[in-house]
């Protein structure tokens, strides 16, 4: 027996799909947005989530390239991610008032798949996730510069940092410390760009939320317990991968560095 194709909206569950907001208000047209907004970005949550195990995967097989063409994938979603901000941002404010009642203590901060990605990113718990039981991205790469023969241990202490440092900036620059060319850095350090790729976007994306919130309800306490904009603009400046961020002051005032 020939099983039928599904159609488009069986395949997709578009009814079963339009069914999932509901409105609490009398203010149809911005809290349909609000809701709508907010459900995509947890879509883009699981998109960047799949994406990023998959680069974990891929670099602990050895699979460079892989990793960075998912790499390259997540920040595509994120692009769309900081875009879709603006429906939020403009919307009317004496409406978001009233949408704003209807939540209770609900807020976005408890988002789990927000703080999964963070810890799947940087191997810190995520805030209401508790300690992370599967492998990090950061991790993940850390092993795989030190399968070229590079340092790069993971513990928080002055002396390994530094030694990461110099793993990084040979790496940016394509040389060992004998001046000997290593074609292998190339990848490693299109990872390396690639992650920060992944991380600015984060924070841009925390950056532009705490903007959206300060437009919204000002100074006012934030829903879910937190302190509103003061508690996302100290989140703001957070980094993923710091070491990447650092090896920058190095290369910055390095005369032989290759671009």
């Amino acid at each position: 027996m020939i099983v039928p194709a599904p159609s488009y909206a069986e395949y997709i569950q578009v009814p079963e799909l339009l069914e999932l907001q509901k409105l609490r208000t009398p203010v149809v047209r911005a809290e349909l947005t609000f809701i709508v907004v907010h459900q995509v970005y947890e879509l883009w949550f699981k998109l960047v989530l799949v994406e990023l195990r998959i680069a974990i995967a891929a670099l602990d097989k050895g699979a460079t390239l892989d990793a960075l063409r998912a790499l390259r994938r997540a920040h595509d979603i994120e692009n769309l991610m900081l875009g879709q901000a603006v429906l939020i941002e403009r919307m009317d404010p004496c409406d978001f008032a009233m949408i704003r009642e209807s939540l209770g203590s609900s807020s976005a901060a408890e988002s789990t798949q927000f703080a999964l990605i963070e810890s799947l990113s940087t191997g810190q718990p995520g805030k209401g996730i508790g300690a992370l039981e599967e492998r990090d991205l950061w991790s993940a790469l850390c092993e795989c510069v030190r399968r070229t023969g590079l340092a790069m241990p993971l513990d928080a202490s002055e002396h390994s940092a530094r030694r990461r440092d110099d793993s990084l900036y040979e790496i940016y620059i394509g040389k060992e410390k004998t001046g000997e060319p290593r074609r292998d850095y190339e990848v490693l350090k299109d990872l390396c760009e690639a992650m920060l790729d992944h991380d600015q976007a984060f924070a841009l994306w925390r950056q532009r939320h705490a903007l959206m919130v300060y437009r919204q309800i000002g100074d006012h306490m934030g829903t879910g317990g937190t302190s509103g904009v003061s508690y996302l603009e100290r989140r703001a400046g957070r980094k993923f991968f710091p070491d990447i961020w650092r090896v920058r002051n190095r290369l910055g005032r390095t005369a032989d560095t290759v671009y």
